[in-house]
């Protein structure tokens, strides 16, 4: 009997039977599995030992670190360098985090499993969130300023914590709650006095909100289902993903038939800059599958609030297209805060779980 379960009673909780019992953890070796306790207090599988508190914070540093750095390379390549295909930005992301992935395989650095018709059925949910998450975060930082992309997209912690309830019957605490309100607050505020506001970017920003908290939630969820590592989801993600975005930018844009027109397409800087994006976009996808299967999808979407502090700031000093409102920075401050308080509460609640885990250990 699995201690997911018996945690589960004593706190007066459904058990996780059918979800998370027996389940195998993400690993780039497939290790055995061992139970331990994640940052907001519930059971998190993970090989060998309880990940320390160190190891739990350098996967949300990691993550944070490459997503505030991708974000402002795709913002100079859509902005600074005029770059107007979105989409075939993703596609080269794409291509490039195949070849990555079996170029650090052919090095023994990595491992994944071969593509099986079985295993691609149980992840497709997976790679489609994956895919939509990719598309439509692209398209909305083209269409907005950097600090809007940034606070909108706190929405994806309260859609993550409805989730984590409906899936794992777990609940924030208040003062996690609290923090919440916090942040979808300054959102609400920012969004309606934007004055770069763009319906495309919005409806864009909307559908990437859902698709990430779905993609967060799925990753927990298809890990315990299938037992694949992280590398192995990751490499399913893209093969999945490849049919679906080529036959986006065929079908749905006409990307391909002005992406050679192109006056800088040949430019060794521009490359260069678009070359790093598309490398850092596996890098970031990596650390995503790091941080959530150490922590929780939860921790991941609280590790995105923070790193908004840096991203909003730089997309303020680096790019001309922010118009100042007072109202609006308001709204972004408040959005900001929540991020804090939120990061705030969940570093105590780490320390608390990890804590009960080693006095657990000494029993």
């Amino acid at each position: 009997m699995s201690n997911s379960n018996a945690l589960a009673r004593e706190n007066n909780l459904p058990s996780e039977k059918g979800n998370i019992d027996d389940n195998k953890p993400i690993s780039l070796r497939g290790e055995p599995p061992s139970e331990a306790v994640d940052a907001e207090g519930g059971v998190l599988h993970h090989p060998h030992s309880v990940p320390t508190l160190s190891t739990q914070i350098w996967a949300c540093a990691s993550y944070g670190l490459v997503s505030v750095s991708l974000t402002i390379t795709q913002k100079t390549v859509f902005h600074s360098y005029n770059f107007a295909f979105p989409n075939t930005v993703t596609l080269l992301q794409i291509f490039t985090s195949l070849a990555l992935l079996h170029g650090l395989r052919y090095s023994r650095a990595i491992d994944f499993v071969d593509f099986s018709v079985d295993t691609a059925r149980k992840v497709f949910p997976l790679a489609f969130m994956w895919w939509m998450y990719v598309v439509t975060g692209v398209c909305a930082l083209r269409h907005l300023t950097v600090p809007m992309f940034s606070v909108l997209r706190r929405v994806t912690t309260l859609l993550v914590v409805v989730g984590e309830f409906v899936m794992f019957s777990k609940l924030p605490t208040p003062a996690s709650g609290g923090s919440l309100l916090l942040m979808c607050t300054g959102a609400i505020v920012a969004g309606m006095t934007d004055m770069t506001f763009s319906l495309p970017g919005y409806i864009y920003i909307s559908l990437c909100v859902v698709s990430t908290a779905m993609y967060l939630l799925l990753i927990r969820r298809l890990r315990d289902v299938t037992g694949l590592n992280e590398m192995s989801l990751l490499y399913y993600n893209n093969i999945l993903g490849l049919p679906m975005m080529t036959a986006w930018l065929i079908l749905g844009t006409d990307e391909l038939s002005r992406v050679l027109d192109y006056p800088h397409l040949l430019d060794p800087s521009f490359l260069s800059c678009l070359m790093f994006s598309a490398s850092q976009a596996f890098v970031l996808n990596m650390c995503i599958f790091r941080c959530t299967s150490i922590n929780s999808p939860l921790a991941t979407s609280v590790t995105g609030q923070i790193k908004d502090i840096a991203t909003t700031s730089l997309g303020m000093l680096l790019f001309g297209d922010v118009i100042i409102n007072v109202v609006n920075i308001i709204g972004l401050g408040i959005g900001l805060l929540g991020g804090m308080v939120y990061a705030a509460v969940s570093y105590y609640n780490s320390v608390r779980a990890a804590k009960a885990a080693k006095k657990n250990t000494t029993i």
